[in-house]
C-alpha cells in the first residue's frame, strides 16, 4: 500500500450505516439531546481489488436512508435452504442462481486465517488504542474493597471501565456520522424511568453517549465507577469464596459475583498489512477518532483535512458513515476495499423453514432493487457490475 501523504484511517465496521429519519423535537427531565448530523455530497475515488473507479453518487451522495450493516460479511443463507416456499409468479430473477452467486461471492471473502488476519494494538501499534477523550494525567489511589457484585464494562450494562466515562461502544466510537442500527425503543434502557424520548428512529452516537452519562448521574453510578481502569486478572479464591481482581491501577477488589459486560466492541481490529507499523503519515483507528488532527466534530466539518490525502482501509458500515463527511472536507481520499460492505442477521425462529424461505424471497427482491439502483447511477456497465452487492441483507 502506498500513500504519498498524509493521513490513514482504519476501521473494522463496529457500528452501522444508518442515516437519520427526519428529527423530532425531544425534551426530557435533564437536558436537550445534542443535534444530529446531515449527509454531505462529494464525488471522489475508490480503489477496489479490480480497478480504479469513480463513485459519483454511490458513496459520496448517500440517500437519507442508507443501508444497515454490522460487519458480519460471511453469513449467507444455508446451502440446503428450500426454495420451494418461494414460488411466485413472474419472478424477474432466479432464486437458485442468486443463491449460487451469494455462495460464490462469500467464498471469495473467506480467509483461512480468520480473525488471525488482524493485528493487536500492541507494541509499535499501541497508539491505535490511546484514549484521546480521557482526562490527561488522571491519577487515583488503588482501591482495596470487598463488594457483593463487580460489573466489568462501561456501556449500558457496566461500570468498571478502561474508558474515561460511561458509554461503552459510544464512548470510543465518536467518528463523524456514528449511529446505531437498532431502534432506540428497544436499544436504550430505562427510557420510561429517565423520562426520555429518543430524537430519531436511529439515534446518532453523541445522543447515546450523553444518555449513558445521564443514567450514570441519575443512579449515582459515578460514585462507584472505576474509570481509566483495565481488568488484568480475575482469580477465584475457594477459601474466601470470592473473585479476586487485578487491575492496571493495582486495585484489589474482592467480589462474590462478577458480571462481565464489556461487550464485543471494546478492542480495535487492525488490518494485518505490511507497513502499518512504519507508516510515516498520521494514522488512527475510527474508534479513536483524532479530532485534534482532523478538526470538526461528530457532524463532520473536518476542516483540517482540506489539504490532505486521506486513505481509508475497510468498507464496512463505519466507512459508509464516515466517507460522506470525508468527501466534503478532504482534498482527496482513497478507499481501499476488497468487496462491498455486507449485513446479515440470523433467522432465529421456531418455524424456521417457512419463515426463512419467505424472508429470503423478500431479501432477493430488496437486493435486486439495490443492484438496479447501481445500474441507474453508474454509467459504465463494467464498473456498475463490480459495485453490486451479492449477499443477503437480512
Amino acid at each position: 500500500m502506498v500513500l504519498k501523504k498524509k493521513c490513514l484511517i482504519v476501521n473494522n465496521a463496529h457500528q452501522t450505516a444508518i442515516e437519520p429519519f427526519r428529527r423530532r423535537d425531544c425534551s426530557h427531565r435533564e437536558n436537550q439531546w445534542p443535534p444530529g448530523g446531515k449527509l454531505p455530497g462529494q464525488s471522489n475515488r475508490c480503489f477496489t481489488k479490480y480497478a480504479e473507479i469513480r463513485l459519483p453518487a454511490i458513496l459520496s451522495q448517500l440517500p437519507a436512508r442508507s443501508y444497515s450493516a454490522n460487519g458480519y460479511r460471511n453469513h449467507v443463507m444455508e446451502r440446503n435452504l428450500s426454495i420451494g416456499h418461494m414460488k411466485e409468479k413472474k419472478l424477474v430473477f432466479d432464486p437458485d442462481a442468486l443463491t449460487a452467486e451469494y455462495l460464490a461471492e462469500r467464498n471469495k471473502r473467506l480467509r483461512k486465517d480468520g480473525i488471525d488476519q488482524y493485528k493487536a494494538a500492541e507494541g509499535e501499534l499501541r497508539h491505535y488504542k490511546d484514549d484521546l477523550y480521557a482526562e490527561p494525567g488522571f491519577q487515583r489511589l488503588a482501591v482495596v474493597e470487598d463488594v457483593d457484585v463487580l460489573i466489568i464494562g462501561g456501556g449500558f450494562g457496566g461500570q468498571l471501565a478502561a474508558a474515561g466515562d460511561f458509554g461503552g461502544a459510544w464512548y470510543w466510537n465518536r467518528y463523524p456520522g456514528a449511529a446505531c442500527d437498532i431502534e432506540p425503543y428497544i436499544y436504550m434502557p430505562l427510557l420510561e424511568e429517565m423520562g426520555c424520548v429518543p430524537s430519531e428512529k436511529y439515534v446518532h452516537g453523541p445522543e447515546l453517549l450523553e444518555y449513558s452519562r445521564m443514567i450514570g448521574r441519575r443512579y449515582g453510578l459515578y460514585n462507584r465507577a472505576l474509570f481509566q481502569t483495565e481488568l488484568t486478572g480475575l482469580i477465584w479464591s475457594g477459601p474466601r469464596a470470592r473473585w479476586i481482581t487485578e487491575t492496571s491501577r493495582n486495585d484489589s477488589v474482592r467480589a462474590k459475583f462478577v458480571i462481565i459486560a464489556s461487550g464485543p466492541f471494546n478492542k480495535a481490529k487492525l488490518p494485518g498489512i505490511h507497513g502499518i507499523g512504519t507508516f510515516k503519515g498520521h494514522s488512527f483507528h475510527t474508534s479513536r477518532w483524532d479530532y485534534g488532527y482532523t478538526g470538526g466534530d461528530s457532524n463532520g466539518g473536518l476542516y483540517k483535512l482540506r489539504e490532505k490525502r486521506v486513505g481509508v482501509i475497510g468498507t464496512g458500515a463505519t466507512a459508509i458513515q464516515i466517507i460522506p463527511r470525508l468527501g466534503r472536507s478532504a482534498k482527496h481520499y482513497i478507499l481501499h476495499n476488497l468487496s462491498w460492505f455486507g449485513v446479515a442477521a440470523s433467522l432465529n425462529t421456531d418455524d424456521a423453514a417457512k419463515i426463512a424461505s419467505e424472508l429470503q424471497m423478500l431479501d432477493f427482491k430488496r437486493m435486486e432493487k439495490i443492484r438496479a439502483r447501481v445500474d441507474a447511477t453508474v454509467k459504465d456497465p463494467a464498473v456498475a457490475e463490480k459495485l453490486k452487492p451479492w449477499y443477503n441483507q437480512i
